[in-house]
């Protein structure tokens, strides 16, 4: 694909900081920064930090930073968790734009070429994301140099997540005012980050897959309770902000799609009574039906109940663990 401009008004390209936290993810950690070097617009640096692993990441590392000439630099710390992991890159980035890439997800080439010149367009936007493709896999062809942007409300997100976290780039303006990512979040982190990024401005999605996202086999089922503490406490600290403005509806909605995932969760980690117990809750708080942009599919509450009645019964197996 032909090179994108990518300039802003000032004539200058922007400068864009990568900044990529990794923990014991020495296996794919490779394909993630060689995605990042192989941009089309080159990123100004690539910021990784080793949140404290232990599967030799750091020679890895090392290395990566060797061959690459000054264009990666690496932070390493204590383990303290994937948020101030990140909170660490946002702390040395110098770019005028930020970029998250997880360690175990790519980008196409063509990626911050698109992106930037996009937010150059848009200078109501704050964040962009991008749509996603399985990775590993074929990255599809560009189709559109400009891709159509899918504007995300902020009511929305308050619902739900929408974004993908490797695949978004925002303006240092936004974090600066945002802050840093909440570390006593384990598992919703990006999410409570991005509904205060869109404080600040407009988000979007562009209508192109851009981002490889590797579905990695393991531990977020087992991970029910804290994950579903997390997304109250995010919930909590839209209250506390007066978020919903006394739009109870609304608040009510949010509340009821929590308890809504948390069923999910518990139910993929083999716990029933407590997915049935938060289907009921979710019922309680929202009893009108999600929209099928929020639910994936209709109906998805009486069918979580009932699947997980069937597997308390021992009548259906059990989803393999995602």
């Amino acid at each position: 694909m032909q090179q994108l401009s990518t300039s802003s008004p000032e004539g200058n390209a922007p400068r864009v900081s990568v900044v990529i936290p990794t923990y014991n993810s020495r296996a794919f950690l490779g394909e993630a920064v060689a995605s990042a070097l192989a941009q089309t617009l080159p990123p100004h640096e690539v910021i990784v930090i080793d949140d404290g692993s232990t599967d030799g990441s750091d020679a890895l590392l090392d290395e990566l930073a060797r061959d690459a000439g000054g264009r990666v630099v690496v932070i390493r710390q204590a383990n303290r968790g994937v948020a101030a992991a990140r909170n660490a890159g946002l702390r040395a980035a110098r770019g005028d734009l930020i970029a998250f890439l997880d360690a175990d997800d790519v980008w196409s080439p063509e990626k911050l070429a698109v992106q930037c010149k996009a937010l150059t367009e848009r200078p109501d936007l704050v964040l962009l994301g991008s749509e996603t493709y399985g990775w590993p896999g074929p990255q599809p062809a560009l189709r559109d140099e400009a891709p159509a942007i899918r504007t995300i409300a902020s009511d929305a997100l308050a619902i739900r997540n929408y974004l993908t976290t490797s695949s978004i780039i925002v303006r240092r303006s936004a974090v600066e005012r945002a802050g840093e990512f909440d570390v006593e979040l384990r598992g919703p982190e990006d999410h409570d980050y991005w509904l205060r990024i869109a404080e600040c401005g407009g988000i979007g999605v562009l209508r192109a897959p851009l981002t490889g996202y590797r579905v990695v086999p393991g531990s977020l089922s087992r991970r029910a309770h804290s994950m579903e503490a997390g997304m109250r406490r995010i919930l909590a600290k839209l209250d506390a902000r007066d978020f919903w403005r006394g739009r109870s509806l609304l608040r009510r909605r949010a509340y009821g799609y929590v308890s809504c995932s948390a069923a999910q969760l518990y139910g993929s980690a083999g716990d029933q009574p407590t997915a049935m117990r938060r289907v009921v809750d979710s019922l309680v708080w929202y009893p009108l039906p999600f929209s099928r942009a929020e639910a994936g599919v209709p109906l998805v509450r009486p069918k979580r109940l009932a699947v997980a009645f069937l597997r308390l019964l021992g009548l259906k197996r059990p989803d393999h663990d995602r």
